[in-house]
């Protein structure tokens, strides 16, 4: 029987906080899981301490070079036998019944491709700074998501068929590659948060965020900018798709709605109202059961939607 869930790590020069990242994991209270662990071309004594583990659950993979954090991380998603992915950071802290929760949210609600959760921060000898608590509905998080990366990337779980249906990490992606996945995964699926903090996420002067920041900002206006080219055209200039491999065009249509209808409303409080009504527009037409676009708007804007629906989009080009 292949495991339940498929928790994906990789790790360069990491041995400081290796053994406490990896303990975290293998301690926790759900056990049906495999861990995936790609060494990404350590120079320290990273690959000795995974070689000193007998566990297993722990699937071990060793890159001859530092081939970067999503060239690895593509690697370890393609060894996982499980029906859900979890992502761990090597110098992070997974609580023990982080994995128990998520999966119980991917279990009971069909509909939602990811869940992360809220996490604390600590600083670089593992002492509590503060928590993060994340926004918890669909509708919050897509808000937020919109507009910056409101997930943790080492504390989420996502459906493996998300990653058929819409791809791995992207390779045009040094940094940020979470945020456009996230963002590709929200246009299909609903995205949950646990309020509760399940994770422990170590801040310190090493980590990429830091280091990168602004490399950081420009990736993840990139993924914004792809994801706002998707909901306008179907299509960004990479190839992905909005509307690929759902099972029947009704959902695709839905899910197609519903991206565009956030999208409105993003652009709606930007001041860019051509641009919002397009979308709004766009909205409707696919899915005009949906009363979100008619509540967001009013007045004139209504009329011109109705006109819109009766004629097609032309109406706004």
């Amino acid at each position: 029987m292949p495991p339940k869930v498929s928790v994906v790590m990789s790790v360069y020069n990491g041995e400081k906080h290796l053994t406490e990242a990896m303990e975290s994991i293998l301690d926790q209270t759900f056990t049906d899981f495999e861990f995936i662990i790609v060494d990404d071309g350590s120079t320290d004594g990273t690959w000795d301490i995974l070689r000193g583990y007998e566990d297993p659950r722990i699937v071990l993979a060793s890159n001859d070079g530092n081939i970067g954090l999503t060239k690895s991380l593509n690697e370890g998603l393609g060894m996982m036998k499980g029906d859900y992915i979890a992502r761990q950071d090597a110098d992070d802290v997974s609580l023990p019944e982080r994995l128990g929760e998520q999966v119980a949210v991917l279990d009971d609600k069909q509909g939602v491709g990811l869940v992360c959760s809220s996490f604390v921060e600590m600083n670089h000898e593992g002492q509590e700074v503060g928590t993060v608590i994340l926004p918890a509905k669909d509708h919050e998080i897509m808000d937020y998501l919109l507009r910056w990366n409101c997930l943790c990337h080492g504390a989420v779980m996502f459906r493996r068929e998300c990653v058929a249906h819409i791809g791995v990490y992207r390779d045009e992606f040094q940094f940020a590659q979470d945020y456009d996945l996230w963002l590709r995964i929200a246009e299909r699926y609903k995205v949950a948060n646990l309020s509760r903090p399940l994770y422990k996420r170590r801040i310190s002067p090493g980590i990429i965020s830091i280091i990168h920041r602004q490399a950081q900002d420009e990736y993840a206006r990139l993924a914004i900018e792809l994801a706002e080219e998707r909901a306008r055209r179907g299509r960004d200039r990479l190839g992905a798709s909005i509307s690929q491999s759902h099972p029947n065009a009704w959902q695709r249509r839905r899910s197609f709605a519903r991206i565009t209808f956030f999208w409105a409303r993003e652009l709606s409080r930007q001041r860019r109202r051509r641009e919002a009504l397009t979308m709004l527009a766009r909205s409707i037409l696919n899915n005009p059961f949906s009363r979100d676009p008619w509540a967001l708007s009013s007045g004139v804007v209504r009329r011109k939607l109705r006109q819109i629906a009766r004629y097609g989009l032309r109406m706004v080009r």
